[in-house]
């Protein structure tokens, strides 16, 4: 599951939850996609995206065993980032 929070000024925060939890165990790599391109990989479970602009975006993680090989993998999940300026 995939969530987000915390969006301000273009920055975006993504928690995932893993169930059942097993990356640790089997040295798994987490890896984050956005917009068809890869943003982050590790353990980490929260990734923040800085400086994001305006529009629809796309969102999928996907479990990596330690060879590389994706063992599960999220659906494409989009959303929509509004940015207003002071003035406008």
């Amino acid at each position: 599951m995939i969530r987000s929070s915390a969006i301000t000024q273009g920055n975006v925060l993504l928690n995932i939850a893993i169930v059942p939890d097993l990356v640790e165990q089997f040295n798994d790599q987490i890896v984050f996609i956005v917009n068809h391109h890869e943003v982050a990989r590790g353990q980490a479970r929260r990734i923040t995206l800085r400086n994001m602009d305006r529009g629809t975006h796309e969102i999928q993680v996907i479990i990596e065993d330690a060879q590389g090989n994706a063992l599960i993998q999220s659906n494409m999940q989009k959303f929509h980032l509004l940015r207003y300026r002071l003035g406008q």
